[in-house]
């Protein structure tokens, strides 16, 4: 009756610790599902954590992965993770997502050209995805984007773009 061992003067320690090839973890519906992982999982007392050599999402090849829920009570995920992806990879992962609807969906005609850095950061309560937070960090060198058919194509963009919840950022980024 004391599992899973968290409050005081309970004794005991729930925990397991498993390696998973090609796993896939689908926590909610309106997010693509995590697919291909290649980590470690590791649940113990009240939390879970996924540390992850590799996975899919949405199309992106993330790497240094990690996936936590602190208490499951809270039932809080944190997922962290990088990828070097092609461009056009990036924007249907964007337009794929909840992402796409905080931005306005303004990259959603967008076409793009080379190869992105992404850090992805999410921040979710799974009761209140709404309430959540989503930060993606690209670094882009050489690239080129159009906007919207019709538009001047940008090239040779070099910097740094910031999309999150609250829309997008472009601190010094430069293009011809």
């Amino acid at each position: 009756h004391d599992f899973p061992y968290h409050l005081p003067g309970e004794v005991g320690l729930f925990s397991i610790v498993a390696r998973v090839e090609q796993g896939r973890l689908a926590f909610a519906k309106e997010w693509p599902a995590l697919e291909g992982i290649a980590a470690t999982l590791d649940f113990t007392g009240r939390g879970m954590n996924i540390r992850a050599d590799s996975a899919r999402f949405g199309g992106l090849a993330l790497n240094k992965v990690e996936a936590r829920i602190d208490d499951y009570h809270e039932a809080r995920l944190l997922l962290t993770g990088a990828s070097r992806s092609p461009a056009p990879a990036l924007l249907d992962f964007v337009r794929a997502t909840p992402i796409a609807g905080k931005i306005d969906h303004a990259l959603d005609q967008a076409r793009a050209t080379g190869d992105v850095q992404v850090d992805l950061s999410l921040d979710l309560p799974l009761h209140d995805l709404d309430s959540g937070d989503a930060q993606t960090r690209l670094r882009f060198n050489g690239n080129s984007l159009v906007w919207r058919p019709g538009w001047p194509e940008a090239t040779a963009i070099a910097g740094e773009l910031r999309i999150g919840h609250h829309g997008m950022v472009s601190p010094g980024i430069t293009a011809q």
